[in-house]
Order: C-alpha cells, then sequence, then structure tokens
C-alpha cells in the first residue's frame, strides 16, 4: 500500500498504465479512494474502492485497462526514463 502526494500517485499510475509524460499531471485520481493496481502481461487490471468520508458508505469499481499501445515513432514514454 502507498499513501502519498496525489503528484506521487499519478507518477505510479503512469508508469503501470504506460502513459505518455504529458498525461501524467490530468490523471484522474480522486481523494478518498483506495486503487488497486494488478499488472499483468498486456494489461493493467485496476479495481477502486471510493469511501464517502462522511457516511463510511464505500463503492467499488472494477476497470479493465488495456495496455496504451505506443506508435511506431518512436517517442519518449514514462516507461523509458
Amino acid at each position: 500500500m502507498i499513501i502519498a502526494h496525489q503528484a506521487i500517485l499519478r507518477c505510479l499510475y503512469a508508469y503501470f498504465h504506460q502513459n505518455e509524460i504529458p498525461e501524467v499531471p490530468t490523471l484522474d485520481i480522486p481523494l478518498h479512494c483506495v486503487i488497486k493496481l494488478t499488472p499483468a502481461a498486456y494489461f493493467c487490471d485496476e479495481k477502486r474502492v471510493l469511501i464517502n468520508p462522511q457516511t463510511g458508505e464505500i463503492s467499488i469499481k472494477e476497470e479493465y485497462v488495456q495496455e496504451f499501445v505506443r506508435s511506431k515513432s518512436k517517442q519518449k514514454s514514462f516507461i523509458d526514463l
């Protein structure tokens, strides 16, 4: 489990989802949310547990995120750093 500032969380999230560097500041990392990432061969399975701090209500959202396919022109990506 990693508890950090949203900027750090965005960087780690972008690494696992293979986002390009310019996309990192705009990634959606909500407050009061636990994000579980499970890396696999060609995708990253994601499960979000949203917690309402006022009521304590918990809702679970699962997503299947495909691996980001880079174009043939070699662009500098977050993973290449």
